[in-house]
């Protein structure tokens, strides 16, 4: 398959915008932006993996080091689990390298899942690349080679330096003993911009929206006509309001999410909150040719790129990094790049969904929604949800999980019950609504939990109940309130986890 037509390139807001469509010219853009800084690099990135990638952007930053480039290195301590020898050469050389620590606490398990790589800020020349992408093989292949399906964004001008300050911010932080997330949370509110054509948006763990999360709900209230390409769409009821709300009000909203992925809970998660949004008028895709990773909102004449998903860890936990482009002709180039996205994905329509989804599916669907959305999705990875058959017949569902002696749906209710969310089978009323995928119909008391599922702790929870489950019946919960246990059993599941990629 031949390469697509060069990106061109556009004047914004006295800077010049290239989008990076392939992963080869992501690549081929990370090492050139390395070879060509003649000042300063201020490099993060979630994953930084030791391959030949990985190794190919070492080699790159130690030349700039040993001609004088000022470098430093950030990566996340969790998506990063390479050894420090790994990191020993770049030390050598001069580069500055640090780790962001995952931390426990009331806000569970933090995480820098930010991606740039800013040369040169505040000299001529200065320029930055963000997107949704990683340091790793994976993410510079092609759909030919089963590589991560994603995209970045060259940033050439005055907005490139305007984030040197965060980064600065940060990499001091993280040379503090203990640096409390309070210092954090001031740092992401001060560099977040709230005015102007191209405006930097920082999330991570505040008490309420974060910027990216608070400027992306205001203009899907307002906006007339809505693009998501989100890799991993499992977003707040509020969120899902506003898409249920567009679509009330004649608004063109279509989302495109993944059918590949490394965690197949994820996908499960999306499904489920497909028959709500059809019956609102949405238009939904599912990206064929291979994993999908991209971040990409397009809001009227608003484009939001950058590292954040559309789902409850980058709005309320993650640390993210999001451009947002007020442009009129940038916004209507971009919604060329998502044609050819819907173009080769499979459309979702409501007679289809329904056609090709049974009740064990809608079940495993919500289990794993009420998993990603309550308690994090990296946890959902350690259980073995398998694929979610909504390309099956219901049929062969059902014959897909084979527990002796088990009812399918005791098998989909068993980890339901497994979350934070008590009062969930109390509420019969609203229950088909939320069995139908309208989350955002949800009343508060079902609604709560989920939005404050960044503070939740994990802890021991015990289920009574006098018959096997059926949707619908109460069961009692009790959590136990002691924070140590709750905390040591959060290590000890994290542990035994396979994290794979976000």
């Amino acid at each position: 398959m031949d390469a697509p037509a060069p990106q061109p390139t556009f004047a914004v807001d006295g800077n010049r915008l290239t989008l990076l469509d392939t992963g080869p010219r992501r690549l081929d853009a990370l090492l050139a932006l390395i070879a060509g800084a003649a000042h300063s690099l201020r490099i993060l990135y979630y994953i930084y993996a030791d391959d030949t990638t990985g190794r190919r952007v070492n080699a790159a930053l130690i030349a700039a080091a040993e001609r004088g480039v000022d470098t430093a290195l950030i990566v996340d301590g969790f998506g990063s689990e390479t050894d420090d020898a790994f990191y020993a050469p770049l030390r050598e050389a001069g580069v500055s390298v640090c780790r962001f620590a995952p931390r426990f606490g009331r806000r569970y398990l933090l995480r820098n899942h930010q991606k740039l790589a800013l040369a040169d800020a505040g000299q001529s020349g200065e320029r930055i690349i963000i997107g949704g992408f990683n340091v790793e093989d994976d993410y510079f292949g092609t759909p030919a080679q089963e590589a991560w399906r994603d995209l970045g964004l060259l940033v050439e001008g005055p907005a490139a330096g305007r984030l040197a300050g965060y980064f600065d911010a940060l990499h001091d932080w993280l040379r503090l003993p203990k640096g409390k997330v309070r210092p954090l949370n001031k740092a992401l509110a001060r560099w977040s911009e709230a005015h102007g054509d191209t405006r930097w948006l920082i999330g991570g763990p505040t008490r309420r929206l974060s910027p990216w999360a608070r400027a992306v709900r205001d203009d899907l209230r307002r906006g007339k006509r809505i693009d998501i390409i989100a890799a991993y769409f499992t977003p707040s009821p509020t969120i899902l309001r506003r898409l249920d709300k567009a679509g009330r009000r004649k608004a063109k909203v279509r989302v495109v999410t993944a059918s590949k992925s490394d965690n197949n809970a994820t996908i499960a998660a999306a499904r489920f909150t497909y028959a709500g949004l059809l019956r609102k008028g949405v238009a939904l895709y599912e990206y064929l040719p291979t994993k999908l990773h991209t971040k990409l909102y397009v809001i009227d004449d608003v484009v939001y790129v950058g590292s954040a998903n559309f789902d409850m860890r980058s709005l309320f936990i993650n640390m993210e990094l999001m451009l947002r482009v007020h442009d009129a002709a940038f916004a209507a180039h971009v919604r060329t790049y998502i044609e050819g996205e819907i173009a080769r994905s499979q459309p979702i329509t409501r007679s289809w969904y329904k056609a090709h989804t049974g009740v064990l599916q809608r079940l495993r669907q919500f289990a794993a929604y009420l998993l990603i959305a309550v308690v994090d999705p990296s946890v959902s990875r350690g259980l073995n949800f398998g694929r979610d058959p909504l390309f099956r017949q219901p049929q062969q569902a059902l014959a897909a999980i084979d527990v002796p002696g088990a009812h399918a749906d005791e098998i989909a209710i068993d980890q339901i019950l497994h979350h934070p969310a008590k009062r969930l089978f109390g509420h019969r009323q609203q229950q088909q609504q939320i069995a139908d995928g309208d989350v955002g119909a949800a009343p508060d008391e079902i609604k709560r939990p989920v939005m404050r599922a960044p503070q939740a702790q994990f802890g021991q929870l015990f289920v009574r109940r006098a018959q096997k489950p059926r949707l619908g019946e109460h069961h009692q919960f009790h959590a136990a309130a002691d924070r140590g246990v709750a905390q040591e059993q959060g290590r000890g599941m994290l542990r035994s986890v396979h994290i794979g990629r976000d």
